[in-house]
């Protein structure tokens, strides 16, 4: 519910503040909504809730350590690591390189780099970096979630503000105030009802 109504916000303010095509975001934020509706569906039953947490909580780390070294790298040197091979077709509209040129010249423009870590931008890296901060929260019992998960909490979290993404900052915002509610309420709402609200 709140991915579609996030998509519905973020699609009608980018049609009004940058004149984009609304039927090519309504088709975008259908073909999401879709995508969602088939993992919670099916997630439910055929997905491993602690293997996907293992890989989420693996994956979310190598991204944090690329996403804080290419935006050290490049601070220091002015080098942007690349994410991909450089020859790589990263999608069907975009290369690699093009990519990597996007980035730069985005940096150069505004005097700051929108890391992206070996995703194709930084809002990808706010998503997924926002998906392994809630996996590594103990809903059930918030106080007691494990420090080191804790800590690579924040560790998600600085990375993901690193990406200077404006969707990873209010995904991770909401994320955390979502956490401190949880931690300062004395009746505590079990994880099967917070999952598919955050």
């Amino acid at each position: 519910t709140l991915f579609a109504m996030y998509g519905i916000i973020i699609s009608v303010f980018m049609t009004i503040a940058y004149e984009a095509d609304m039927i090519q975001m309504l088709t975008r934020l259908l073909r999401d909504t879709f995508y969602w509706v088939l993992i919670y569906v099916f997630g439910y039953s055929f997905l491993s809730y602690e293997i996907f947490k293992k890989w989420i909580k693996i994956i979310c780390t190598y991204l944090s350590i690329y996403i804080v070294l290419q935006f050290l790298v490049y601070m220091t040197t002015g080098f942007l690591i690349p994410g991909f091979p450089m020859n790589a077709v990263v999608s069907k509209s975009s290369s690699a390189i093009e990519i990597y040129q996007s980035t730069i010249e985005f940096a150069i423009r505004n005097g700051y780099l929108k890391a992206n870590g070996f995703l194709t931008e930084g809002a990808h890296c706010g998503q997924a970096l926002a998906i392994g901060t809630v996996i590594l929260f103990d809903f059930d019992n918030p106080e007691k979630t494990d420090k080191k998960n804790f800590y690579l909490m924040i560790f998600f979290s600085v990375a993901s503000v690193l990406t200077f993404s404006a969707t990873g900052v209010v995904l991770i915002g909401f994320v955390w105030i979502s956490v401190m509610y949880l931690l300062i309420r004395s009746d505590k709402p079990s994880e099967k009802f917070w999952m598919p609200i955050i």
